[in-house]
């Protein structure tokens, strides 16, 4: 058994709490286009109707589905698409006591009505709301984040702008907390939002994210990967970082070397759907089960062929790394 073997094999062993913007996808499917009397748009007969998680939820997801002990932390409304979103969850073998509803917010949702005719999107719904938490729902996220906070190993920040990490001083207190307990973080946020979760273990992000964020810190136009990493990870002061350039590769930068890490990624990708979940929830469990960082990115290269391979937005297995 080689070392990633064994790394695979301590999988269900870790514990894993994922916090952040909580998600869902409907997808309404018709046939019968055809244009409506009442207005120039389309009309169709719904067929049936699809639920699936997303967001912080379809990293969760992935990581229950590699065999991790997960505990998933955010908000949802008081509306039918809570009620759909936790039982998808309980059925998904994932903790649903940090799930915690709220009076401010709808469940984020996006409604896709999609043609069944030919196979493409027609329309798209939100609901959403980035409301800053209220002082209530700060209190209910740190005290479930305390209470099991001494038996995680890893802690994944889902940041997807809709409100969760609007709050500096949520972010910095579970930071401080996972650095006190030898806790890994890993952080998968936006542009906007990378200021807030400096000295991270690690963040991933793709390239379009980490050129933004640098162009706008530094004043001046980056292209070169190389010196957009180099300038990220002294930015942020975080101990490695990840950045997915899709025909490219993973590219992998650290504080203790000064030499760029590549793994790249040479089939060819079909739907880049649900891949950087993928690689998150990956690379988190890898590193908690023991992985050294180029051990994590390898497997987290596996997952992004895997899933860039297929259509849709799917999970990965212990399986699919092995091959």
């Amino acid at each position: 058994m080689d070392d990633i073997e064994k790394v695979i094999g301590n999988f269900a062993q870790v514990r894993i709490l994922i916090i952040g913007d909580l998600m869902a996808d409907k997808y309404v499917w018709g046939d019968g286009l055809h244009l409506s009397r009442e207005a120039p748009i389309h009309v169709v007969s719904v067929v049936e109707e699809t639920f699936s998680l997303g967001g912080a939820a379809h990293i969760a997801r992935n990581a229950r589905h590699l065999g991790g002990d997960v505990y998933l932390v955010g908000l949802v409304g008081y509306d039918d698409a809570a009620q759909s979103f936790r039982r998808a969850i309980a059925n998904s073998g994932i903790d649903t006591g940090g799930i915690f509803p709220s009076s401010e917010r709808p469940t984020t949702l996006k409604v896709r009505i999609m043609s069944t005719e030919f196979n493409q999107q027609l329309m798209r719904i939100d609901y959403e709301s980035n409301k800053p938490l209220t002082k209530d729902e700060k209190a209910s996220i740190l005290k479930y984040v305390t209470s099991y906070i001494n038996d995680i190993d890893v802690i994944v920040f889902a940041d997807y702008e809709k409100g969760i990490f609007n709050d500096q001083t949520l972010i910095t207190t579970i930071l401080q907390l996972a650095q006190k307990q030898n806790v890994i973080t890993v952080i998968h946020s936006k542009p906007g939002h990378f200021d807030m979760f400096n000295h991270a273990s690690l963040i991933v992000t793709n390239y379009k994210n980490a050129q933004e964020f640098v162009n706008f810190k530094t004043k001046k136009p980056i292209y070169n990967v190389s010196e957009i990493g180099s300038e990220m990870i002294t930015l942020m002061k975080c101990s490695a970082l990840l950045i997915v350039q899709d025909d490219k590769g993973i590219y992998l930068f650290s504080q203790e070397s000064e030499s760029l890490f590549k793994k790249s990624i040479t089939p060819e990708i079909f739907d880049i759907n649900g891949v950087e979940d993928a690689i998150v929830s990956t690379i988190a469990i890898s590193l908690a089960a023991g992985a050294t960082m180029e051990e994590a990115v390898e497997l987290a290269s596996r997952a992004y062929k895997v899933i860039g391979s297929r259509q849709g937005s799917g999970v990965v297995s212990t399986r699919d790394l092995l091959l």
